[in-house]
């Protein structure tokens, strides 16, 4: 199931990449709009206190990796991952991954 859900964020990477579901900017907005509260300055300030992580210029491998739970992540991060459609988490991974 994990291996085929890969294939699936992989494809919609590729995708995204394109200009199918979305662009750059609109993960970026995303991203801002969800997760910079934790991830602050868009992903790109570590907060070691809180075990929060750069997460800004990850592969797309190892942020796909993350929220399939392939390694350790936090539950909130997962659970906030859900309410993503799979347009959305394609354009942040796209965000993160530049």
């Amino acid at each position: 199931m994990k291996r085929m859900m890969a294939v699936a964020v992989s494809a919609l990477i590729l995708s995204a990449s394109t200009g199918v579901f979305a662009s750059t900017a609109d993960g970026e907005a995303l991203f801002m709009s969800k997760c910079d509260k934790c991830h602050e300055e868009g992903g790109t300030k570590a907060i070691p206190e809180d075990d929060i992580k750069v997460i800004k210029g990850m592969s797309a491998d190892q942020i796909t990796a993350a929220f399939n739970g392939d390694v350790d992540a936090p539950k909130k991060m997962l659970k906030a991952w859900e309410k993503f459609s799979d347009a959305e988490r394609a354009a942040v991974i796209e965000y993160l991954s530049k």
